[in-house]
């Protein structure tokens, strides 16, 4: 399956290329099931979680940058881990607010922070991990 262009964005960055993650349907991210991404009871490690959510959150800003242009940063992040993970893993990012709040923003400030809610899955679909990631995203210049 061909990532789509914010996916691309995303799956191009020397560190998220490392961990292998890769385009799922629906717009969101995957990391395969690999024994290298496991922790020491043989699940999916913690910190794999977190960056599966973190670049996912990533797609969704790759949306807003489209609209907006601009430089994005992540800010803060925080995950609540729900259960342990097995499989393939899968993350998908979805916006808080809509681009039109952030816009506005944008245009009287300069600059906005915005959050992203990412969900993450396991091999059967379960979730397993909650996480929030706070961008800061400044204009153009």
């Amino acid at each position: 399956m061909a990532p789509s262009p914010e996916a691309s964005f995303v799956l191009d960055l020397p560190f998220v290329r490392r961990v292998g993650a890769v385009a799922d349907e629906g717009g969101g991210l995957a990391l395969p099931d690999d024994a290298s991404l496991h922790n020491h009871v043989g699940t999916v490690h913690a910190g794999a979680l977190f960056t599966l959510g973190e670049a996912a959150s990533g797609v969704a800003v790759a949306g807003v940058v489209a609209a907006l242009g601009g430089l994005p940063l992540a800010k803060s992040a925080t995950i609540q881990y729900r259960r342990p993970a097995s499989g393939r893993v899968t993350a998908k990012g979805a916006l808080r607010e809509g681009v039109d709040a952030i816009r506005a923003r944008v245009a009287e400030a300069g600059k906005t922070t915005f959050e992203v809610g990412v969900t993450i899955a396991d091999g059967a679909g379960e979730p397993v991990a909650e996480m929030t990631v706070t961008w800061h995203l400044r204009a153009a210049r």
